[in-house]
């Protein structure tokens, strides 16, 4: 099981509040999301994170497949990732692990909450 160690965002003790916000927002230009690097296509809905982490401030923009994903892993292990870096904690934790058998980047999982839908750039989608 993995545990949380990221950092939290800076507090901002003058004014009394966290420096951080996340939305879920349409997107004005195309992209790729922070964690699986698909396209994100102008008019989708992609969830922007943005925040100061030791000083200094930086924006995510992560597509909603991959926000599912994300969600459902803290649920299922009381755990986080970096973001950025959801897909190399799922296989640090072993929740995603190589096929051994093939010469190819191909990865397996036998969680029951959790499909992959590519392994070229890898892309996982919550099971409903």
């Amino acid at each position: 099981m993995c545990n949380c160690d990221c950092e939290h965002p800076d507090y901002d003790e003058e004014e009394g509040e966290e420096l951080y916000e996340d939305n879920e927002v349409v997107a004005e230009l195309g992209f790729p999301c922070c964690e699986c690097h698909h396209p994100v296509n102008a008019g989708s809905i992609y969830r922007h994170i943005k925040g100061c982490w030791d000083g200094d401030w930086s924006t995510y923009r992560m597509c909603l497949s991959c926000s599912a994903v994300s969600d459902r892993f803290s649920q299922e292990l009381d755990g986080c990732h970096c973001l950025g870096g959801l897909y190399e904690e799922l296989i640090d934790c072993e929740i995603l692990y190589r096929d051994c058998e093939v010469d190819e980047e191909v990865y397996l999982c036998e969680q029951p909450w959790l499909k992959i839908v590519s392994h070229n750039y890898l892309k996982c989608e919550v099971v409903t």
